[in-house]
């Protein structure tokens, strides 16, 4: 096969043109740098459904997000800040743990999406003494139960079964 130096050109302009289109370069649309893999690990998109009475109860399950590392999330949103503090959403308490019968409430949650590009799908609720920790470990993302049983924290208001958006925690549309 014979070489031209028009096919050098065009073999560079395609090799160009991959690389673009694979995102090694470059920017996005209207001249926005497109997020680097790192930046897209680091992202955080947490989807939580928060039924205040329960899966079965009478009051509808609220569902709202926490984004965290995205243009969307501030800084120093407490959400985050715990998150980060504990190394992402807390895992389930270990098979034969020993807990405390103490029940916290009928509250359950249930967290799904990515925590620094890691898929998280966890069940929290107040059912002993071992789940009623893991879930004041996760306040804010998580509303905060006091002992009259009404939540706080994570909806930024007081109230049996009341869910919504504070700082960096947005409804679900």
């Amino acid at each position: 096969m014979r070489k031209t130096p028009n096919g050098r050109a065009a073999l560079v302009l395609l090799t160009a043109a991959a690389a673009l289109a694979a995102g090694t370069g470059g920017a996005g649309a209207m001249g926005v740098p497109r997020p680097t893999p790192l930046e897209r690990l680091m992202e955080s998109r947490l989807t939580v459904t928060y039924a205040a009475d329960g899966p079965r109860g009478a009051t509808a399950p609220r569902t709202y997000t926490v984004e965290c590392g995205t243009e969307q999330a501030p800084d120093g949103d407490p959400a985050c800040e715990r998150l980060v503090e504990i190394g992402g959403p807390a895992g389930a308490v270990p098979a034969g743990q020993m807990c405390s019968m103490i029940y916290g409430g009928p509250q359950t949650a249930h967290v799904t999406g990515r925590w620094r590009g890691r898929l998280v799908n966890e069940d929290y609720r107040r059912t002993n003494g071992c789940e009623m920790a893991r879930w004041d470990r996760m306040i804010p993302v998580l509303p905060a139960v006091n002992r009259a049983n009404t939540t706080t924290g994570a909806t930024g208001a007081a109230g049996p079964g009341t869910a919504g958006p504070a700082t960096g925690v947005r409804p679900v549309r």
